[in-house]
Formats: C-alpha cells, structure tokens, sequence
C-alpha cells in the first residue's frame, strides 16, 4: 500500500495490489472518518503484477 501524489487531490489517496483467488486487482481510496470509499477497483495491468510479484 502506498500514497498516490501523482496530482494534487485535495485528499490523502491510497494505492493497493490486493490479491484475490487467481487475479491481482489494483485498488485506489481514501479514508473519510470511519469510511474508506474506493475510488477505483480494476484488474492490475502487466506492469503493476511485475511489481507485485518483485516486493511481495
């Protein structure tokens, strides 16, 4: 999990690789008060599951 400062959001967002039976998903969030809202779910692309398999 890391911070996504790829622009200024106005928010703290969140970046995960989050591994789910036979498909890496990445994930994009922030936390509000007690609610983590996602902002974006889809498959994890060539490059991210390199990244993934490489640290994890």
């Amino acid at each position: 999990m890391w911070i996504d400062e790829r622009f200024e959001y106005g928010e703290t967002r969140m970046i995960a690789l989050a591994p789910k039976t036979e498909t890496l998903y990445y994930v994009a969030f922030v936390d509000r008060g007690n609610v983590r809202r996602i902002i974006s779910l889809r498959r994890a692309n060539r490059r991210e599951v390199k990244y993934y398999v490489q640290n994890f």
